[in-house]
């Protein structure tokens, strides 16, 4: 896969006649981590689309069709693949509408919810050993 620069954003090839480039920055989370994450619009073009879009075909673009992808990324990735989203340095919050979740913040766990989830994770631990221990499938296509 060979990336380009187009406007100032990452051109992703995706195929031999697909591309991606960033278009909008639709909105910013929090990720489970703390740290900040955007919803980035990818345009997904065709190469026959990107000439018309350029000039260098001068036929009718009326069969083709404009499609997007939606993708969250985080704050690295959107400073390295499409920096022209940020808008010069900006501090992209103000930007952009964060997305929060309505009513009041989330209350810490309780110790009920603490043991209910560690018997979860202890079920599943056991359940993934079973699988490894008694499946005909080797370990690394498990794993992998």
């Amino acid at each position: 896969m060979v990336n380009e620069r187009r406007e100032g954003g990452l051109l992703v090839h995706l195929g031999p006649q697909l591309q991606a480039y960033p278009q909008e920055l639709l909105r910013q989370r929090r990720g489970p981590d703390g740290t900040p994450e955007y919803l980035v619009r990818w345009r997904v073009v065709g190469a026959e689309e990107r000439a018309v879009d350029s000039g260098g075909g001068g036929g009718s673009s009326a069969g083709l069709r404009s499609e997007s992808v939606a993708m969250w990324l985080s704050a690295e990735e959107v400073r390295a693949g499409c920096p022209a989203l940020l808008g010069g340095g900006e501090q992209v919050g103000t930007q952009v509408k964060e997305e929060r979740a309505p009513g009041p913040p989330p209350a810490p766990p309780d110790e009920a919810s603490l043991l209910e989830m560690k018997a979860d994770v202890g079920s599943l631990v056991r359940r993934a050993g079973r699988q490894l221990a008694g499946g005909g499938t080797p370990a690394s296509s498990v794993l992998n």
